[in-house]
């Protein structure tokens, strides 16, 4: 059985190109990885050069513990603004650098390390673990919709997303910085006297869920010199911006641990040329749900207030361009509080339990199975995903390896519903 270097796997797949839609790559490395390892591993096609991996050790009973990480990786951004390439994986002190470095091959590669050390203790286990290795997470969560359509996780009794969840510590101090979100000053402090670390890591236990849409407002073109003739289709546009915008106003719903809706005009485009009264005019929203207030509900009102312009004269069309569920998993659960014990100690700081304004696969993974218990934890960075210079605390990686392994044998071994 070979044996594999922490860093060493993290710097090759940190030096793997796997931008939205060139996931394979990922998976045949991590194929390879276990087959030597003589891990069970199945594949799903999304399409081609697109494949998530599933892989598993234990007895393949329940309980069942599902690690979740996501193969793909945003673009690289402004080339100019990185030290070097970002597949060129560099390293300065304890900080490791490349494009998915922090979001998150750091979470896969501790996720990837604590199977095979869990399949060198397989008789010891009383359950099954499970790694998700997705297509797609970054735009839409494709892969863990697959796996969700394909009743994959409906078993699964607690999943541990690998997500970067923690953050500089100097960001804490930040009092506008969302993560301090219902934390007062003195925990802040505390947290800080008791951190041996660089970066702060928290439990994550929910996040906000996404309903993204479309407004088209269709009108009549005329020239600008008769625009009586024709019917301006930003005019009706704006028309339903008012009414939108009381509406986002009147909003009461609040989740203490994530917040209220957060809705953002994100796009708009109308007319083709200065001198002609426009024909069409789009607006894009992308607002981040709650529980409390979930797609389902915003965009049944979001309808009835287009239903009731239109029924004035407006002719306003509506697009759902994705809606995914917002996750909320008490910090009370099992899988929550094993990992707040087991990570404190191998991190030697305070943990608190925290939510997250961003989405993740867990949002599928859950669909089917609203029972299952759920914690996004992982080794980057959440400040550094994203942006150029991308890096992860290498120290913090090693021990998320350690925190999964051993998280994973306390969980199957001594769950109970």
């Amino acid at each position: 059985m070979v044996k594999i270097n922490s860093e060493e796997l993290l710097k090759d797949l940190v030096g793997i190109n796997s931008v939205n839609g060139n996931e394979k790559l990922i998976a045949d490395y991590l194929e390879k990885i276990f087959k030597e390892h003589d891990i069970k591993t199945q594949r799903l096609k999304y399409s081609d050069n697109r494949e998530t991996l599933i892989a598993e050790v234990g007895t393949g009973e329940k309980p069942i513990l599902a690690f979740d990480g996501h193969e793909d990786t945003v673009a690289f951004g402004n080339l100019n603004n990185w030290k070097n390439s970002p597949l060129h994986v560099w390293q300065e002190g304890n900080l490791l650098y490349g494009r998915g470095a922090s979001d998150m091959k750091s979470g896969l590669a501790a996720e990837v390390l604590a199977l095979i050390n869990l399949k060198e203790k397989e008789d010891e286990l009383k359950g099954t673990v499970k790694l998700f290795a997705t297509v797609g997470e970054e735009v839409g969560e494709l892969g863990a919709e697959q796996i969700m359509q394909q009743g994959i996780a409906k078993d699964v009794t607690g999943l541990i997303v690998g997500e970067p969840t923690g953050t500089k510590i100097s960001l804490l101090r930040q009092e506008n910085f969302y993560m301090r979100r219902n934390i007062n000053q003195q925990q802040i402090d505390n947290l800080i006297a008791n951190n041996h670390l660089e970066d702060q890591f928290f439990i994550v236990i929910g996040h906000k869920g996404v309903l993204q849409y479309k407004i088209t407002a269709h009108g009549r073109s005329a020239h600008s010199s008769m625009p009586e003739l024709g019917h301006n289709a930003i005019d009706d546009l704006f028309k339903f911006v008012q009414v939108q915008t009381k509406y986002f106003n009147s909003l009461t719903a609040n989740n203490d641990i994530l917040g209220e809706v957060t809705p953002v005009v994100t796009l708009l485009k109308a007319g083709e040329q200065i001198n002609t009264v426009p024909d069409e005019a789009e607006m894009s929203v992308n607002i981040r749900t709650i529980p409390e207030k979930n797609g389902e509900s915003l965009e049944k009102d979001i309808k009835q207030l287009i239903n009731e312009l239109n029924k004035k004269g407006t002719n306003l069309e509506f697009e759902v361009l994705e809606k995914v569920d917002p996750v909320f998993s008490g910090q009370e659960t099992f899988l929550a509080q094993a990992a707040k014990r087991i990570a404190e100690t191998k991190l030697q700081q305070k943990l608190l339990f925290a939510g997250m304004s961003g989405g993740t696969d867990a949002s599928y993974l859950t669909k089917n199975n609203p029972s299952m218990e759920v914690i996004v934890f992982g080794p980057g960075n959440i400040s550094a995903s994203h942006q150029e210079n991308e890096f992860v605390n290498v120290e913090a990686y090693k021990q998320f390896i350690k925190i999964y392994t051993n998280l994973a044998v306390e969980f199957l071994n001594n769950y109970s519903e």
